[in-house]
């Protein structure tokens, strides 16, 4: 209004691993709204043009969300899931099925297309949702072993096989629309190959029937685009086996969250916790099991950086300790606070 501008573009981007067609349908909606052409209520109509039929329109327009998590799950590191990831997870393991079987009714065209791309986009989120459920249950799993490894090989067997049909559609989509086209850095194939050998490192490693203990980090981070890291480093009490290390983001769900590691077989030491990036790091509590007991924070101090209220940590409550620098000017003015490690020493007791 202050400027009295002519108009305004609308732009949308894609990344090189995947393919914008699921977006036509909000595309084309949300054009015909802006330009006066449609209103809220002509939505549906405007996703069944694209689609082709109300039926598979209507499906589209209330699926949940992609889902997924904000950590790498695997054997080693997994993220605590909620509530909300549950439900997600279900209503997409029900899209999947649906959206399948209108799959195969539709004739070759532009709204098979779309909707290949909403089906497997709706997969990527199913498969990384139900790899974080094994993957939680398998960390349940790894000091009783009550479950044998074929109980979890055969669910991440699945996962590859749907894997599988997703990289096998895209290629043909790939063929279609961007012949002759290579993906940056190949990222549309290593999105796919990777994921395959992630389920494949997962069934080895289940199939080594390794008994692990596991470390618990409970965390909070007000906002999950920070860019905060941390490490963790477990040493043991036996001095002939290797510290367990890990890398990895401090993102989290806007609030409190778990995230378990999977550690030696071993009594601990004690372990050092370190911060570092862009951005503070809030830790609550730790804790680890091992041996069938369990075992809490003792004492917590300081060895380099940055840390402030670390006695909250000893409280098994919401209250949580500060490693860092949260001020975003000041690491916009200096880079190098980014680098700084800030590190604190954690030593453990038997629960009661």
């Amino acid at each position: 209004m202050k400027y009295h501008p002519k108009g305004a573009i609308m732009t949308v981007w894609c990344r090189s691993d995947k393919f914008n067609l699921e977006t036509y349908p909000l595309i084309a909606y949300t054009g015909r709204v802006w330009s006066g052409r449609a209103t809220k209520k002509d939505k549906l109509k405007i996703y069944t043009e694209l689609l082709g039929s109300e039926e598979v329109a209507d499906m589209v327009l209330n699926l949940a969300g992609s889902g997924g998590s904000f950590q790498p799950n695997n054997l080693d590191i997994c993220e605590n899931s909620t509530g909300a990831r549950y439900n997600s997870l279900n209503l997409n393991e029900y899209a999947i099925r649906h959206l399948k079987a209108f799959w195969n009714e539709m004739e070759e065209g532009l709204p098979k297309d779309i909707l290949t791309d909403i089906y497997s986009c709706t997969l990527d989120g199913y498969i990384a949702l139900r790899t974080q459920e094994i993957c939680l249950e398998a960390f349940d799993n790894y000091e009783t072993r009550a479950k044998k490894p074929a109980y979890f090989v055969k669910k991440l067997q699945k996962l590859k096989e749907l894997s599988n049909e997703a990289y096998e559609m895209n290629k043909v989509l790939w063929e279609k629309y961007r012949p002759g086209v290579l993906s940056q850095h190949n990222q549309f194939h290593k999105k796919f190959q990777g994921r395959a050998k992630r389920l494949d490192d997962m069934i080895a490693q289940l199939e080594a029937n390794k008994k692990r203990g596991v470390f618990y980090a409970e965390l909070m981070l007000p906002c999950f685009y920070g860019t905060p890291r941390i490490r963790l480093e477990i040493h043991y009490k036996d001095k002939s086996v290797a510290p367990t290390v890990y890398n990895t983001t401090a993102k989290v769900a806007d609030s409190i969250n778990t995230i378990r590691f999977a550690m030696e077989n071993k009594a601990i030491d004690y372990v050092d916790f370190i911060g570092y990036g862009e951005g503070a790091v809030y830790p609550l509590h730790f804790r680890y099991t091992y041996g069938g007991r369990k075992y809490l924070v003792s004492s917590v101090r300081k060895i380099s950086g940055e840390a402030k209220n670390l006695k909250r940590i000893l409280l098994n409550d919401s209250q949580f300790a500060e490693l860092g620098n949260n001020d975003g000017q000041a690491h916009f003015e200096d880079l190098s606070l980014s680098k700084i490690e800030n590190r604190i020493r954690l030593k453990f007791k038997k629960a009661k």
